[in-house]
């Protein structure tokens, strides 16, 4: 393990130990207990379905996608997926562009598209996450390319997705407040509740917006969304949750 990011590790968990916050467990649970039920997203997930429906719908993607309207949620369970009229690998939010340009809609860029991604994501709710990365050459590039990023120590302090999400080293640490979870775990599941509403920023963001929040942090380069490298990030990020339900929106610290 980096040792730099040992140290910071480490003396973030002294810093921000369990005995600093002021909620208990138990306070911290009903809290949690309280937004699920009413969680704030919900409103952006109405503006996201009336929007959809209005500008695409459906029969529409189901259309694009060369899907049946039964096969439709299973099917978006499995994004980021290779799309055959796009020539590539899309996201949901990438995908969101794709058919507004075909039905020669104005397309916005991706940081535009969140309420109505976050919409698209819900109709695969309570499907299990599928992302098939041997399912062509194109899949299997991508996933190569998303461990890569995944692992790689980049940025001024050389760390790496890797070092504070999956090495034992880390895990359990507090890192500026946050318990670094294992994401690679079928157990966390991270991929399958986002878009979610993150309480520290007071909206909805996506998962590509999550990473680059994290890369910000860590001292590395952002990736731009809908570049190769993050499209391939998300991949990667998303195939660990395969077998997950999806549940979107989700609600985050």
């Amino acid at each position: 393990m980096n040792k730099f990011l040992f140290l910071i590790l480490f003396s973030a968990s002294l810093i921000y130990s369990d005995k600093s916050f002021t909620m208990s467990k138990a306070d911290l649970d009903m809290y949690f207990k309280e937004a699920l039920e009413n969680n704030p997203a919900e409103i952006d997930l109405d503006e996201g379905g009336q929007a959809f429906d209005k500008k695409i719908g459906e029969a529409k993607l189901a259309k694009y996608l060369g899907v049946s309207e039964d096969e439709l949620p299973k099917y978006m369970a499995g994004f980021p997926r290779y799309v055959e009229k796009a020539g590539i690998v899309l996201t949901i939010d990438q995908l969101a562009q794709a058919l507004l340009k075909a039905n020669g809609k104005k397309v916005p860029k991706l940081k535009k598209l969140v309420t109505m991604g976050l919409y698209m994501k819900s109709l695969a709710n309570d499907e299990k996450v599928n992302v098939d990365v041997n399912a062509n050459p194109q899949m299997k590039e991508m996933y190569a390319l998303g461990k890569k990023m995944y692992d790689e120590r980049r940025g001024n302090r050389g760390m790496s997705c890797w070092g504070c999400h999956t090495s034992k080293d880390a895990l359990g640490m507090r890192l500026r407040t946050q318990v670094m979870v294992d994401i690679s775990s079928k157990a966390r599941a991270s991929a399958a509740t986002w878009p979610a509403y993150r309480m520290a920023k007071a909206k909805v963001i996506t998962v590509a917006s999550r990473l680059q929040q994290c890369q910000k942090s860590s001292g590395q380069a952002v990736l731009p969304q809908g570049s190769r490298e993050m499209v391939a990030l998300e991949v990667y990020v998303t195939e660990l949750s395969n077998g997950a339900t999806m549940a979107v929106p989700g609600l985050k610290r």
